[in-house]
């Protein structure tokens, strides 16, 4: 959707919570939360008897939700009878706190199946005979009721089977309608956003039966990556749900270890205020923060430590749980946004600024924050004579004066809360940023191109200028509805031994509302590829081919005469990726914080990565996510301080100069039989 200047009215205000909607669509199911925070905001736990206090210390952190595997195993102990006691108990504990349940029916019973998940069809209407008889037990409370937890992963047994998974879910949704028809069903609840299984399951039907989609975003690098993945997410549900109907995504469990490499709690509250925010920014009703409590002590178990608490330590005779940074994040962040809506993203900085704005109709509330790695100013234009400020833990209240019609204020990677009184126009018209993403590539004989990346399809109109050494004269950008990706090219004289200086702007009219630093680009190794061979890794018991060849066919882009390779692989089931790795050692030269690829991708959603290792003879993996398109896409692999990493010695830091490990690395990530076939330029260079 093309941004928007706005006008300030109490209307606008109240009327926010269908600004993402089509006009056309129904309306969400009323089970689902609405935009006002906190009522979307929630932890996953894993008891049915609370600690003392701790159902206090829920609420108080203003978590309005908590997610909880309903087992049928520990219901249905005989056929046909059913124990939900525990369960009661667990509700009349939420229901005192005002707390609603996202239970998730599963996983298997072995009355019925024996050593795997919901496979037979006895099996399968046995489930649905238990999950509608427990519905139905709680029904008219508003509860969320999800088919599984990450079936495409190890708790589908033997193997992930999306058509197992689905026909499981489309007849116990069958069963669950006929007995309590008002009720709230999703799924897939898949770990990470799984396209092929997700995809093979909307070709099956759900979405005919699903109130909403829900996911587990997991990654060890910034949440607000996830935007791209959630714009294509988006684009999937469309085109596959019943007409009419608009079906949103629920981020159903997330959340980040403290003993992560590069993590800590400190950064674990950080990053659980950005989670939230971000998702809030993409119209996510629901968000499930993984976990509440700690499971466990071990420095080295990661599984251990991704709780909003620590586990419980007994003072004077009773249990006490350990505050940890995250639930001082989310606590801050549910009492300053209380009551209030998403308006939109404020297009202010750089492309890695981030000023959200949220509003009720006496209020406006900017969060805003930085994922660049050194902090970055910016300047807020503003009608008000000052504003209250906090950080994301709650501390250092303090007034900030205007100057100028302006507040200025630096932006770092923690979370800052800025107040103001009143529906200040000046903040209102503001304009957002566009919801695309936008890179700038280096491309063989001197030229630069933009990459846009539109995910979500909608259409826009406005202006690229390209800036630093290498800038030129601007040039029109315009997106029709549908159109998810786009390149523009400009010309530039930089022979293709040097490289190029460049940064990035868009403008819509007379405001500037997306811009990115000028970088240097350079084109690296334009023949590397030619000199490796493909080599099958991960479980050795698991069989893959892999094969790569140089490709004649079109290249990505009119012009671009750089060579390109077509790489094959077929996997069977299980842990397996296929390595393209040098033949010999291959230097790379200068101190590149990223790199850069063109890919022909085939939507077979396979992990993209490569490797590269540092002067300290550390192997260091930047991720370029999975591969969810088909034609060509510019791929990034940034080089940032969440990269995976290990072996070597010295400190976490990267130490230049670097050597190739493997320029491609293509993960099956999931573990199902599966062929992949893509073609691939040679990594470009961004320094």
């Amino acid at each position: 959707m093309m941004p928007r200047l706005f006008l300030p009215s109490l209307s606008f205000i109240a009327a926010l919570s269908l600004a993402a909607a089509p006009l056309s669509a129904a309306a969400p199911h009323p089970s689902l939360p609405g935009p006002r925070v906190p009522d979307g905001l929630g932890v996953n736990i894993h008891f049915t008897d609370p600690l003392a206090g701790e159902m206090e210390m829920l609420e108080s952190a203003g978590f309005r939700w908590v997610r909880i595997d309903l087992l049928w195993q520990s219901i249905e102990r005989e056929r046909g009878s059913y124990d939900f006691s525990a369960y009661d108990r667990l509700v009349g504990h939420l229901e005192k706190h005002g707390i609603k349940a996202l239970f998730i029916l599963d996983y298997s019973n072995h009355l019925y199946e024996q050593d795997a998940s919901v496979q037979t069809e006895p099996g399968r209407l046995a489930f649905a005979r238990w999950a509608a008889a427990t519905v139905k037990h709680y029904q008219g409370r508003g509860y969320l009721w999800e088919f599984w937890n990450e079936p495409n992963g190890g708790f589908w047994k033997p193997l992930p089977d999306p058509a197992a998974y689905a026909a499981m879910a489309r007849t116990a949704a069958a069963a669950i309608r006929a007995a309590a028809p008002a009720e709230a069903l999703l799924g897939p609840a898949t770990s990470g956003i799984d396209f092929p299984f997700i995809t093979t399951c909307f070709e099956r039907g759900v979405l005919a039966d699903w109130d909403a989609v829900s996911v587990h975003p997991y990654r060890q690098n910034e949440p607000e990556s996830v935007l791209p993945e959630y714009g294509r997410l988006r684009q999937a549900i469309r085109s596959a749900a019943p007409t009419g109907r608009d079906i949103p995504i629920i981020s159903g469990e997330w959340g980040y270890s403290a003993v992560w490499q590069n993590h800590d709690e400190d950064a674990q509250g950080r990053l659980l205020a950005r989670q939230f925010l971000t998702n809030l920014s993409q119209r996510v009703p629901l968000s499930i923060w993984y976990d509440w409590r700690d499971d466990g002590t071990d420095p080295k178990d990661a599984e251990h430590h991704f709780g909003c608490v620590g586990l419980p330590q007994h003072e004077a005779g009773q249990a006490v749980l350990r505050v940890k940074p995250a639930y001082q994040a989310a606590s801050t962040l549910t009492t300053t946004l209380a009551g209030q809506h998403f308006i939109r993203r404020l297009a202010l900085g750089a492309s890695d600024d981030w000023v959200l704005l949220f509003g009720d109709d006496r209020q406006l509330v900017v969060a805003c924050w930085t994922t660049a790695d050194a902090p970055r100013k910016i300047r807020l234009e503003t009608a008000a004579a000052a504003c209250r400020s906090r950080n994301h833990l709650g501390g250092e209240v303090a007034s900030l004066a205007a100057s100028g019609g302006a507040i200025e204020l630096t932006l770092n990677a923690a979370p800052r809360y800025l107040s103001f009184d009143g529906l200040d126009s000046t903040l209102l018209n503001c304009p957002a940023p566009p919801t695309f993403s936008c890179e700038v590539v280096r491309a063989p004989g001197g030229v630069i191109v933009v990459a846009v990346d539109n995910p979500d399809g909608d259409a826009f109109s406005g202006e690229l200028r390209l800036t630093g050494a290498n800038g030129g004269a601007p040039l029109p950008i315009s997106l029709t509805t549908g159109s998810t990706s786009k390149q523009v090219r400009f010309g530039t004289h930089t022979p293709d031994n040097l490289s190029t200086e460049a940064g990035l702007e868009i403008w819509l009219g007379k405001h500037r509302i997306m811009s990115q630093p000028a970088r240097r680009y350079g084109l690296g190794d334009t023949d590397l590829l030619s000199h490796c061979a493909a080599t099958g890794d991960g479980d050795a018991k698991v069989a893959s081919t892999q094969t790569i060849a140089a490709f004649k066919g079109a290249p990505p882009l009119p012009g671009f005469d750089a060579p390109v390779w077509e790489i094959t692989c077929r996997f069977e089931p299980g842990w397996r990726f296929s390595t393209i790795v040098p033949q010999a050692a291959r230097s790379i030269p200068g101190r590149p914080s990223a790199f850069g690829m063109w890919v022909c991708g085939d939507a077979s959603g396979v992990g993209l990565r490569l490797r590269v290792r540092d002067a300290n003879g550390r192997t260091w993996q930047p991720d370029g996510g999975s591969v969810t398109w088909r034609g060509w896409h510019h791929v990034s692999f940034p080089l940032a301080s969440g990269t995976a990493h290990w072996g070597g010695q010295g400190d976490a830091a990267l130490a230049y100069p670097l050597q190739w490990e493997a320029p491609v690395l293509i993960d099956n990530l999931s573990k199902q039989a599966l062929p992949a076939r893509l073609l691939v330029t040679a990594p470009t260079l961004v320094e």
